[in-house]
């Protein structure tokens, strides 16, 4: 069960198709193919072909954003790239710092690599299990 809790939606959502269940708060990334939509123009977009799955330790290259509503494989859901969110922190954070996710999926730290960057940390944690208030931006 995810443990984000979506505190302000100012930014850009999209909808997708799950993959795989998704729970509301859950970090997610991308699980489409390579060249799904090369038959859809801009203007023919369709979620189907965009799929999403709850993010795995292994997928912090590949996070789009927080699901915004629960789904099952096949349902369609909204997915914010922007937005404030509580999440807890797999390790230190620091106020002011880029976050990117912890090596344990659902959960954020420190970025160390510019190319993992989820967002920006507004409050601290001095240690892991403490939740801290961040700026999401895909």
């Amino acid at each position: 069960m995810a443990s984000t809790q979506l505190i302000n939606m100012p930014g850009v959502t999209f909808h997708a198709v799950a993959s795989g269940a998704v729970t509301a708060g859950d970090l997610v990334a991308s699980a489409s193919s390579d060249d799904v939509m090369t038959a859809i123009s801009q203007s023919g977009y369709v979620a189907s072909a965009v799929e999403v799955s709850t993010a795995t330790n292994s997928d912090d290259l590949l996070i789009v954003g927080v699901a915004l509503t629960d789904a099952a494989t096949g349902e369609t859901l909204s997915v914010a790239t922007s937005g404030l969110f509580i999440m807890e922190a797999g390790a230190a954070v620091t106020s002011g710092a880029l976050v990117a996710q912890e090596t344990t999926a659902q959960q954020i730290e420190d970025a160390t690599a510019f190319e993992k960057v989820i967002g920006t940390a507004l409050t601290g944690a001095s240690t892991s299990g403490v939740y801290v208030l961040f700026k999401l931006n895909i």
